[in-house]
C-alpha cells in the first residue's frame, strides 16, 4: 500500500482540516466545481448530514483503493467538470473515528471516498462522497 505519495498527503491534509473544523482549509483543496456540488453550497453541511446523529471526528485514517478506476467513476462525475481519465490519480477512503474516550460505544463518525485529480494548479478533491 503506498502511504506516503502526494494524493495521500493531500487526503490527510484534507482529513485534518475537518477534524480540526477547519472547513475553509478543508474546502481550499476541493476542486472549483465541487464546493456548487455539495447541499448548500458547503462542505460543513454535507459533513453534519454524513455524520448524522454519530460523534465529531477526532481521527482518521486514509486508505487508498486501487481497484476503483476513473471509468468506475465517470458515471458520478460532473461532467462540466474539466476531470478525465488522464488526469485521475488516486480514489481513496478516509475513515474517520470519534473520541475514544467519549465511550459513546459508537467507533466510526463517518466514511467519506474521495477522488484525487491533477489539474493546472496542482492535484485538487475533485469528487466527494459520504457513507450516508
Amino acid at each position: 500500500m503506498i502511504t506516503d505519495s502526494a494524493e495521500i498527503a493531500l487526503a490527510k491534509a484534507f482529513a485534518s482540516a475537518i477534524v480540526a473544523r477547519d472547513f475553509t482549509a478543508a474546502e481550499a483543496l476541493l476542486a472549483p466545481w465541487v464546493p456548487a456540488q455539495l447541499p448548500d453550497e458547503s462542505l460543513k453541511n454535507f459533513l453534519r448530514r454524513a455524520r448524522e446523529d454519530r460523534p465529531r471526528p477526532h481521527s482518521f485514517d486514509v486508505s487508498p483503493n486501487s481497484m476503483i478506476t476513473f471509468a468506475d467513476l465517470s458515471e458520478d462525475l460532473a461532467e462540466t467538470a474539466p476531470i478525465t481519465a488522464e488526469n485521475f490519480r488516486a480514489w481513496l477512503c478516509v475513515e474517520f473515528y470519534p473520541d475514544p474516550d467519549l465511550e459513546s460505544g459508537i467507533d466510526l463518525s463517518y466514511i467519506l471516498r474521495i477522488a484525487i485529480f491533477s489539474l493546472a494548479h496542482g492535484l485538487a478533491i475533485g469528487y466527494v462522497e459520504s457513507d450516508a
